[in-house]
């Protein structure tokens, strides 16, 4: 018996891969229907999704890793350097915003929860999103921006800062 020509390997998978795509379940709103795909699962309390300018995601999970989904596939590496996040309550790693100028600076906001002496609050910091696919990718040059102060009980982490908030220091 005869092997199948790599060409048709090839045509074989694309269509595969195209009919996938278009059996995504679909959800309807009054106005739009959305093609359901999933891009990632195992994913532990995601909380937040940003677009970079060269078509990655990146993605939080509340327990403090971020993410990155590059090409439709999550990497399963988390991304390295980032501060001690302390999930608790409603706290966690909540938030990522890139820069309005990510593709010139590679700067990334993260608002997440941290414990002091007087309990749990909302930390505003920002770093350098370096590394690539092979090497893996980390937060270098990490600063502070903002730190609650006080801190208070775990359920007021919640009310700090968000995608509403970070846009407006990060300008």
């Amino acid at each position: 018996m005869s092997r199948p020509s790599p060409l048709f390997l090839l045509a074989w998978f694309v269509g595969l891969a195209a009919h996938a795509q278009t059996n995504a379940p679909t959800v309807s709103s009054d106005e739009h229907a959305f093609r359901v795909v999933v891009l990632a699962r195992s994913l532990e309390n995601p909380w937040s999704l940003a677009f970079l300018p060269d078509g990655r995601m990146l993605l939080t999970e509340r327990p403090g890793r971020l993410r990155v989904v590059r090409d439709r596939r999550l990497d399963p590496r988390p991304v390295g350097g980032l501060p001690e996040v302390a999930p608790h309550g409603q706290g966690g790693l909540m938030d990522v915003v890139p820069h309005p100028r990510f593709a010139e600076n590679a700067l990334v906001y993260l608002a997440y929860s941290e414990r002091g002496a007087d309990g749990w609050g909302t930390t505003l910091a920002r770093g350098r999103l370096q590394g690539d696919r092979v090497s893996g990718e980390r937060l270098e040059n990490v600063e502070v921006l903002f730190r609650q102060s006080p801190k208070g009980a775990p359920a007021s982490t919640s009310a700090g800062a968000s995608s509403s908030t970070v846009p407006a220091i990060c300008t």
